[in-house]
């Protein structure tokens, strides 16, 4: 994992093995995925987070997963 910051703007980057994810090898075909990034700087609790897709940080509903196909 490695973390950048330029002004204002933070990156993170990190390699998850496609096991972790529940796959055997790369995925050919389109799949569901969403992202959340949760705000705990108090160690009391999510106090805010940001989600791209949807589906995971109000409900658990996979409808709401963003389709990704991986291209070279």
């Amino acid at each position: 994992m490695s973390i950048t910051r330029s002004g204002t703007t933070t990156a993170y980057e990190l390699t998850v093995p496609w096991a972790a994810l529940g796959f055997s090898a790369k995925p050919s075909n389109p799949f569901g995925l969403s992202l959340v990034v949760a705000d705990d700087d108090n160690g009391q609790g999510r106090a805010g987070w940001i989600e791209w897709g949807g589906g995971i940080a109000t409900t658990k509903d996979p409808s709401l997963l963003r389709p990704v196909q991986l291209i070279e």
